[in-house]
């Protein structure tokens, strides 16, 4: 799954004597896409991915080696991970 995640944070203008004013407040704007490589990118297990699997799966992604969509139960894992972060 490609996941991009995009948080902005803006100070407020709040009056000196407004304590129900947050200082700052932060908008989040998340996208996900399930994809499926053309080629073996990551090991079985995530706990052994490492940088340079990131590395290669990204210039995978950005040369377009991947088809999108994956298994139901890949997509399923997919909303979980975007829901969680």
């Amino acid at each position: 799954m490609i996941l991009t995640k995009l948080a902005i944070c803006l100070k407020a203008n709040c009056a000196a004597d407004d304590t129900s004013c947050a200082p700052t407040k932060c908008y989040v704007s998340k996208k996900g896409l399930c994809v499926t490589f053309n080629d073996d990118v990551f090991d079985l297990y995530s706990a052994t991915q490492t940088y340079a699997q990131s590395r290669d799966a990204y210039l995978k992604f950005a040369s377009g080696a991947y088809t999108e969509g994956c298994s139901e139960e890949a997509t399923m894992s997919s909303k979980a991970v975007i829901a969680g972060n």
